[in-house]
C-alpha cells in the first residue's frame, strides 16, 4: 500500500517542481516612446524641382504626441503649425493622426495622415500635383528622449514638372 501511494505521488512532485521543461523567453522590450515631442523645427521640408535642381526649404514648428503603446505598436496624434520660408507664412494648420512601430534597436516607420491623405501629400495638393511615390512612411529613430524620422516623395506637377520633398521631423520629449 504504501508503494503504491508513493508511485501516485511521485508525479505530483515532479509537477510541482516543474520538471524538464523548458522557461519560456522574456517577452521583448521595446523602447517606451510614450510623449509629447515638440520643436520650433519640427517638420522640415526641402522642395526641389528636379529640372532646374532649384530648393526651397519650408520648416513648421510642431508637435506629436505618442498617446498608446502595446509592444512595438503606437499611436497618438500630432500638430502642425503654419510652415514658413524666408519669413513668409506658407499654410495653415494641419493636425492628424500618426501610427508606427518601434523595434528593439528604437528604429521606427511610422505614418502621418492629415484629414484624408498622409501629410506629404498635402503639402503640395493645392497646386493639382500627382504622387508618384509608392509610400509615404516616416523611417528613422526614437533615441533617448528624441525622434528624428524622414520621408520621400515625387509628385509631377503640370505647372513645375517633377518635384521631391524629403521631410524630416524630429523634436525632443
Amino acid at each position: 500500500m504504501r508503494t503504491a501511494a508513493l508511485l501516485l505521488t511521485m508525479p505530483l512532485t515532479l509537477v510541482a517542481c516543474g520538471g524538464d521543461s523548458p522557461t519560456a523567453p522574456p517577452a521583448p522590450q521595446f523602447p517606451n516612446v510614450l510623449g509629447t515631442y515638440q520643436s520650433q523645427l519640427f517638420f522640415v521640408s526641402s522642395l526641389t524641382q528636379i529640372s532646374t535642381g532649384q530648393t526651397v526649404q519650408v520648416s513648421c514648428p510642431g508637435q506629436m504626441t505618442v498617446s498608446s503603446q502595446n509592444g512595438s505598436q503606437f499611436s497618438g496624434t500630432f500638430v502642425r503649425q503654419p510652415c514658413q520660408s524666408g519669413g513668409q507664412a506658407l499654410s495653415t494648420p494641419t493636425s492628424g493622426t500618426i501610427s508606427g512601430t518601434v523595434r528593439m534597436d528604437g528604429g521606427t516607420n511610422m505614418s502621418l495622415v492629415a484629414p484624408g491623405q498622409p501629410v506629404l501629400q498635402d503639402s503640395i495638393a493645392s497646386l493639382g500635383c500627382t504622387n508618384l511615390s509608392s509610400s509615404t512612411e516616416y523611417n528613422g529613430t526614437f533615441s533617448g528622449n528624441r525622434v528624428n524620422v524622414s520621408a520621400s516623395v515625387t509628385f509631377t506637377c503640370a505647372q513645375f514638372g517633377l518635384l521631391r520633398i524629403d521631410q524630416t521631423i524630429s523634436g525632443t520629449r
